[in-house]
């Protein structure tokens, strides 16, 4: 499942957010999947050591979806577990400041 999906899923939905013209929830949307892919990002990067941080971090510079994915498969086989609990943070923390 794409990681606008899962976010699309949880936050957008559980926001009543479906019902946005289509411009602003896909603006709102790029802006959610930005905040989780760099949560999901340094949290992948605290559990590497420095080698492997470091070319964790020239992987993601390189934009090359091939390598990042098989480099997660490897170094962070539960990476969709991580997205999805980084979503649910956003989600939470979102849920809270809509409440205040």
């Amino acid at each position: 499942m794409a990681i606008k999906n899962v976010i699309e899923e949880s936050i957008i939905s559980a926001l009543n957010m479906d019902e946005l013209p289509l411009a602003d929830k896909a603006a709102l949307m790029d802006k959610i999947v930005e905040v989780v892919n760099k949560s999901v990002l340094l949290r992948i990067g605290q559990n590497l050591s420095d080698e492997d941080r470091k070319r964790f971090t020239q992987i993601v510079d390189s934009g090359s979806d091939d390598e990042l994915n098989d480099f997660l498969n490897k170094y962070q086989p539960d990476f969709l577990d991580i997205v999805m609990e980084e979503t649910a943070r956003l989600k939470e923390s979102m849920v809270e400041h809509l409440n205040k």
